[in-house]
Parts: C-alpha cells; sequence; structure tokens
C-alpha cells in the first residue's frame, strides 16, 4: 500500500493537544515534556495528523534523543529514520558535537551507530541532561580539537552508510515478497492442475 505523505518540522503550540495523547500512550511524563515541547521534530500529516515525534534536548555542545513515540507503528523505521536526518541537520548548524540517548530501538545502535558510553564517556554527561550513573549510549559528531568542515563530511559519511543499510533492507523486503508471491502461485497453480485432474477422472453422467 503507498506510503502517507508527511513532513518533518519542529513541534509548535497547536501539536501540544496531539502530543499530550501520545505521550499519556507512553506513559511519558506529559506535565514534563509540556513544557518543552519545543525540543521535539515531528512527523505530521499533510491534514495535520501527528504520526510520530523525538525530542532533542540540546546542553552546550551535547544532545540528548529522547521520548520517541509513534501514532503509526507500520511507519515507525521510516519516521525514526526521517526524523534522525532532520535532528542531524538541526544538531550540526547548533554546534552539537556528541550526541546521548537512552532509546532502546536497535536502529540507533544498528543504523545510527550509537554504542554503550564507557564510565569515561559517561562523566561528560551535562548534568541536566540525565543521570551519568544510568546505562546511555552516545555518539560523537566530531572532538572539539576537529575543524568545524569535518562535521560536514562525517555527517555526509553518516547519511551514505544509512542509506546503504536502508538499500539493503529494502531489497531483503523485495525478495520476500517475491518469494511469497511465487510461493502462492504455485500453490494457486497445484489446486487449478489437481481440480482439472479430478474433473477428467470423474465419469460422465448416463444419457437417458
Amino acid at each position: 500500500m503507498p506510503i502517507p505523505k508527511y513532513q518533518i518540522r519542529r513541534a509548535t503550540l497547536d501539536d501540544v493537544p496531539q502530543l499530550r495523547k501520545l505521550w499519556a500512550e507512553y506513559q511519558f511524563s506529559v506535565h514534563d515534556l509540556e513544557r518543552r515541547f519545543t525540543e521535539f521534530k515531528l512527523a505530521v500529516s499533510d491534514s495535520g495528523e501527528l504520526y510520530g515525534g523525538l525530542g532533542m534536548q540540546i546542553s552546550g555542545p551535547h544532545a540528548n534523543l529522547h521520548s520517541e513515540a509513534f501514532n503509526r507503528p507500520e511507519l515507525e523505521a521510516e519516521l525514526r529514520q526521517a526524523l534522525w536526518e532532520k535532528i542531524q541537520v538541526v544538531a550540526l548548524n547548533r554546534g552539537v558535537l556528541r550526541f546521548w540517548t537512552q532509546e532502546s530501538a536497535p536502529f540507533w545502535k544498528h543504523y545510527a551507530g550509537f554504542k554503550e558510553a564507557e564510565t569515561a564517556e559517561r562523566s561528560l554527561l551535562p548534568v541536566g541532561i540525565g543521570d551519568p550513573h544510568d546505562n546511555w549510549l552516545t555518539l560523537v559528531v566530531r572532538e572539539e580539537t576537529q575543524p568545524a568542515p569535518i562535521i560536514e563530511q562525517q555527517l555526509a559519511w553518516f547519511k551514505a552508510h544509512q542509506q546503504e543499510n536502508l538499500n539493503r533492507l529494502q531489497y531483503r523486503a523485495k525478495v520476500v515478497r517475491g518469494t511469497v508471491t511465487l510461493m502462492a502461485f504455485l500453490l494457486f497453480l497445484a489446486v487449478l492442475v489437481a481440480g482439472l485432474y479430478m474433473a477428467r477422472k470423474q465419469p460422465l453422467p448416463l444419457m437417458r
């Protein structure tokens, strides 16, 4: 079926009612997130329906990705990728050097490149983001000593790497769909041949 059209944009005050409902379904702290709604990037349909969202809390050169939630589970993988791509652009413009997250979707490790934060890395976590003793995933965009153009090079590499993974997943899905279609056709053909065989075996009624 065709993928619904949507746009990725920053949350506005008009989005808060839909966000409240979505956050409540995910059992997030609605009161806390409502005060921070401007941190969120949203996937919204042309008609204004909220498909999903992801928060980015920025503290100096650090950014915490948090509270991802989706109204359309069947689009979750695609929406997460689109939100991540948008957030990388925003982070680049804001001078973010390192990402943090406690999101557990496999996407963040296997696709976006996050890894388990080591003890020394967790000590770098800003106080306002969270407890450094908790489990965190982290992704270094660039070291502070790297020249700024390196960011754009790394961002281009991330996008190319992500597109390669996406193409691989799409190819696998195409192979699976083709296999299922072929099996269904062969089953239909077998039933048809069996039906014709049984019809030929059945004796004709006697004429009176």
